[in-house]
């Protein structure tokens, strides 16, 4: 048995390092050189996110109060 070792799983090599990251769809190798860059453009997309639900509840966009018009509206 080898430890840290680069493998191949279906084609994708994982290196030691790597990290693995997974949710109910699957999983994706994030190579450890790029982790960083990934992590941080992620956190980016989560507080933009953030800012447009906020934007949204506070009514302070055109979606908020189309949000609240629908919220009355027969279905």
């Amino acid at each position: 048995m080898e430890i840290n070792i680069p493998i191949h799983i279906s084609g994708i090599q994982i290196n030691p390092g790597d990290w693995i990251v997974g949710d109910d769809d699957g999983l994706m190798v994030l190579p450890l050189l790029k982790a960083d860059s990934w992590v941080n453009y992620g956190m980016d997309c989560l507080e933009r996110e953030n800012r447009i639900r906020e934007e949204i509840v506070s009514e302070k966009s055109s979606l908020g109060k189309v949000i609240d018009v629908l919220k009355w509206e027969k279905r």
